[in-house]
């Protein structure tokens, strides 16, 4: 289970194109749209004003020298990305990381470097190696990321904020080849956490240090969303059955079921409310769970994607219009319950919140968006 290091960008590419947003707040037929205010209690939508200055703006614009200007400003990935990027984290070195077959690296001001896995030993050159949906900041410092070998099995690979790549082979070769992996968490014991799925079979944790010596936890479904919660446990979504699961250090799994029926919950991140607030995307709704397992669920616009704690003491998520998979807005959402929607060009999916105070997010078009904040 040795890790293997190298190192090797890819180059780097720039420019921002400084456009996004849409004018005002228009939702597509049949779809409910972004034009009013929204379910949750004290709701906002886009209809109101903002910004400094005399010139009255959309809630996804703001003032400026008495114009209007979008708060999305988008950032193009160079034309050699393997795959459309995915999701996307903030790192210890004030950058922003995502995945998109490889593993990218975005400063605040839009520089973008690209960076491929590495084989483990023994592998052929030109074996197809892709970085799956899942990054995290680990604890020391480094990118965490789950990446395939096309059916030839799996590895846990991370890279320094320099760029040296290493990888862990998963020690469960059967399992790494079937597996179909989601996110990743730094778990309360330090370790990294990731969860994977096996369609009817289950679930199960992969759980390794920062070494590489693995251990498992099973789940009794398939699940995806991953995050380490305020309670020193682990939570875990699993969109299959309908279910939220706690998951403790020593491996006692506690299965929740999400109120609404079928709302396929998919991402999950720990509030600083004490909660933890996950999407339901078929459900078009957010949700909360109490660690002790009670619930509180708010409609949304469209359907939910991913979820994260923002810099302004909200949670925020992504949101699309599926029947068009090109619509899209940011929602936020208090520990009240007040929610906020702002319309952004191209349907989001990855969020995070980034070390200039921003929100980041990976866009349907093939992009990486910069969300000022209200």
């Amino acid at each position: 289970m040795g890790g293997r290091s190298g190192a090797g960008g890819l180059g780097a590419t720039a420019g921002a194109s400084g456009t996004g947003g849409f004018a005002g707040a228009a939702g597509a037929s049949g779809t409910g749209g972004l034009a009013g205010t929204t379910g949750a209690a004290g709701g906002g939508g886009l209809a109101g004003t903002t910004g400094a200055g005399t010139c009255p703006c959309a809630s996804n614009q703001y003032c400026d020298g008495g114009s209007c200007k979008s708060r999305l400003t988008q950032f193009s990935l160079p034309a050699d990305t393997q795959v459309q990027a995915s999701y996307i984290t903030a790192g210890a070195d004030g950058n922003l990381w995502f995945t998109a077959g490889q593993v990218g690296r975005i400063t605040t001001a839009g520089v973008v470097t690209l960076f491929y896995p590495l084989l483990p030993p023994g592998r052929p050159t030109g074996t197809s190696a892709q970085a799956e949906a899942g990054i995290a900041a680990g604890p020391d410092g480094n990118i965490w990321f789950p990446y395939n070998l096309g059916g030839a099995g799996a590895l846990l690979g991370s890279i320094s904020p320099s760029g040296t790549l290493s990888d862990y082979e998963i020690n469960d070769s059967i399992d790494s080849m079937a597996a179909t992996w989601g996110r990743l968490t730094t778990g309360p014991d330090g370790n990294m956490w990731v969860v994977a799925g096996f369609g009817s079979q289950g679930g199960k944790v992969f759980i390794t240090t920062i070494s590489g010596t693995w251990s498992t936890i099973a789940l009794p479904a398939a699940s995806f969303g991953i995050a380490t919660g305020p309670d020193g446990n682990v939570w875990v979504v699993e969109p299959s059955s309908n279910k939220i699961a706690r998951v403790s250090l020593n491996g006692t799994v506690t299965e929740f079921a999400v109120p609404t029926a079928g709302s396929m919950p998919l991402n999950i991140a720990a509030g600083t409310d004490g909660n933890l607030w996950f999407t339901e995307q078929a459900a078009q709704k957010i949700g909360r769970i109490s660690p002790t397992g009670a619930f509180t669920e708010y409609a949304t616009s469209w359907r939910t994607y991913d979820v994260c704690q923002g810099p302004d003491g909200n949670l925020w998520f992504s949101e699309e219009n599926f029947a068009t998979q090109v619509d899209g807005a940011l929602g936020r959402i208090s520990s009240a319950g007040t929610l906020d929607e702002y319309a952004v060009a191209s349907a989001p999916t990855g969020i995070t919140a980034g070390p200039d105070g921003n929100i980041w997010l990976i866009q349907r078009n093939g992009r990486i968006g910069k969300f000022l904040t209200p």
